[in-house]
């Protein structure tokens, strides 16, 4: 799933301070901030306007959010490369999310999903905003 290779490459090998912003782990208050959830958030508002746009579901989103804030696996432990590296025993001990994802990967399928090469138009508009019901 080409989703999970984003997550990898612009979120943790970036260097997204997981811990700091979910407040996982070591939390300091003045630092916490959803900005990743609303991220999976935002990829749920496109996905509900283009519902055969990706390959994956929802339920993929779902468990992303969950692993990102449960602290049990190792993929959103930690606040950068670095920290990850100084804890690699620590990690170890954990399960991989991407490597859980793949795992499962027919059931985060979509299976309305339909290839295409053309861009997505999205609105930005307020009356097409939703409620992300399956999370809340």
């Amino acid at each position: 799933l080409g989703f999970l290779h984003l997550l990898e490459r612009e979120w943790v090998r970036l260097g997204h301070k997981f811990s700091l912003r979910l407040g996982v782990g070591s939390s300091v208050p003045d630092e916490e901030s959803p900005v990743f959830l609303q991220f999976l958030d935002c990829v749920h508002q496109v996905m509900i306007q283009h519902p055969t746009a990706f390959e994956f579901s929802s339920l993929l989103l779902i468990a992303t959010m969950d692993a990102s804030l449960s602290g049990r696996f190792s993929t959103f432990l930690f606040n950068c490369e670095k920290e990850r590296l100084v804890h690699a025993a620590q990690l170890a001990a954990a399960p991989c999310f991407y490597e859980f994802a793949l795992s499962n990967k027919t059931f985060y399928l979509n299976p309305r999903y339909r290839r295409s090469e053309d861009a997505l138009k999205v609105s930005s508009s307020f009356k097409r905003l939703r409620l992300w019901d399956e999370w809340f």
